[in-house]
């Protein structure tokens, strides 16, 4: 229940904020960065209410995921990793909806590569320490044709990732501490979604032949 309650602060806060604050914000607000982490694109000043609304789309989308999973009777089994997941997502939306609002009214007190990396990099982190947790299914995880055929191929599949997710995660907050250049973060931050993303399916074929090959 109070991983719930903060959903409605986050939700609720927001809503309140854009409509006692809204005629005071440019008509135009940022809403892209480029690599260099200069503002590149604008919107209307309505966007400011788009992380809102995404923020209850996707409270939406958890609330039916078991519903329409064909292995939605797993989500039992770690459903408090999933709440867990759930309030990370919440947050890094409210946190991306601050930083626009922020950067409506001084576009250069936020390295907008530095927060996103800082973000992410905490993500990783949360979600590899939760990764083991994760049972089967077809929304949340490490999802080949090789996790989703084998129960073992999923588990130790996903033991790897969470390892790798977490010191990954924890690797991208500290360089980015370090780094001054823009650029040289978005490198480190692609590059690291790339091999996060990339290993753990490599792992999980050569796992799953591994398995078949020994049966």
């Amino acid at each position: 229940m109070g991983k719930q309650k903060i959903f409605y602060v986050l939700f609720f806060g927001m809503i309140i904020v854009n409509l006692l604050f809204y005629t005071k914000l440019p008509d135009q607000i940022p809403v892209h960065w480029n690599l260099n982490g200069q503002i590149d694109d604008y919107a209307s000043k309505l966007f400011i209410f788009f992380p809102a609304v995404f923020l209850l789309l996707m409270k939406i989308g958890f609330a039916i995921l078991k519903y329409i999973d064909p292995k939605g009777s797993n989500y039992e089994r770690f459903k408090h990793t999933l709440e867990v997941i759930q309030l990370a997502v919440y947050l890094f939306i409210f946190c991306l909806w601050v930083i626009t609002w922020v950067a409506c009214f001084d576009p250069d007190l936020i390295n907008i590569s530095f927060m996103m990396s800082l973000l992410c990099g905490a993500v990783f982190t949360i979600m590899g320490n939760l990764m083991p947790k994760f049972k089967t299914n077809y929304f949340i995880g490490i999802k080949t044709p090789w996790t989703l055929s084998n129960e073992t191929v999923w588990m130790k599949t996903h033991r790897m990732a969470g390892k790798l997710w977490f010191f990954g995660g924890i690797l991208m907050i500290i360089i980015t501490m370090f780094l001054k250049s823009s650029h040289m973060i978005m490198d480190l931050f692609m590059i690291t979604i790339c091999i996060l993303a990339i290993a753990p399916c490599i792992y999980s074929y050569v796992l799953y032949r591994k398995i078949t090959q020994n049966v």
